[in-house]
Formats: C-alpha cells, structure tokens, sequence
C-alpha cells in the first residue's frame, strides 16, 4: 500500500468532516478548544492548545482535497505522457489515437484545476 492509499484509508476511518474548532471559557474563566463534527458532536478531547485545535480541524478537510489533487496530477502526467507517445508515432498523420490522447489530456487538466480550487477551500482563510 503506498503512502496516498495509506492517507485514503486515515481518511475513510476518521469521523465525517468537516471538522470545527468549538471554544468556551471554563467556570474558572480558562478558555479551552475543542474539536466537533458538523453535527456538533465532540471529535476529540476537551483540552487542546488552540493551534494544535486549528491545524487537526483543517486536516481533516484540506487531507482528503490534498489527496485527490495529487491523484489528479498523476492521472494528468499519464495523459501527457500518452498524448507524447502519441504524437510521436502519429506526426505526420493526425491519428486518432492522437485526437484521443490529447483530449484525454485536457480532460485531466480540468480535473486538476477542480482539484487545485477544492484544496484552495478546503485550506483555512
């Protein structure tokens, strides 16, 4: 299993994101964070710093965009990979093939640019 299939499998396990930073003041007036689902039910323990509360709750949204951006950048190198060998082997004749591979190549540079932006959001402000 490679490392992004090792991410994909965290990422299924953990509880539904996306994750929040919920913070109150305790009765003895320390303010305390913690981190709760979109239900608002608690993830994780009470007392965090509120860094440490920042980065797990991005992690939780900004680990799976990461993950199906670098898929995206695979699947859109083997296109360009493909379109080259295409072209290659069809210069001077506009193959089919060709036609197909560069199609396939623009297809996956959308998906990476849909990727890139789902990261852009998913990251905090």
């Amino acid at each position: 299993m490679n490392a992004l299939d090792k991410l994909k499998v965290l990422c299924a396990a953990a509880t539904e994101g996306p994750w929040e930073i919920e913070e109150w003041e305790t009765d003895d007036g320390v303010e305390v964070s913690r981190i709760v689902n979109h239900n608002g039910e608690r993830v994780l323990a009470d007392e965090i710093c509120d860094e440490d509360a920042a980065f797990i709750a991005a992690a939780r949204t900004a680990l799976p965009a990461l993950i199906e951006l670098v898929e995206a950048y695979r699947r859109l190198l083997a296109a360009k990979a493909n379109a080259e060998l295409s072209n290659a082997f069809g210069r001077a004749v506009l193959t089919q093939g060709y036609v197909d591979a560069v199609a396939e190549y623009n297809e996956a540079t959308y998906v990476v640019e849909k990727a890139w932006m789902k990261l852009e959001e998913a990251c905090p402000k």
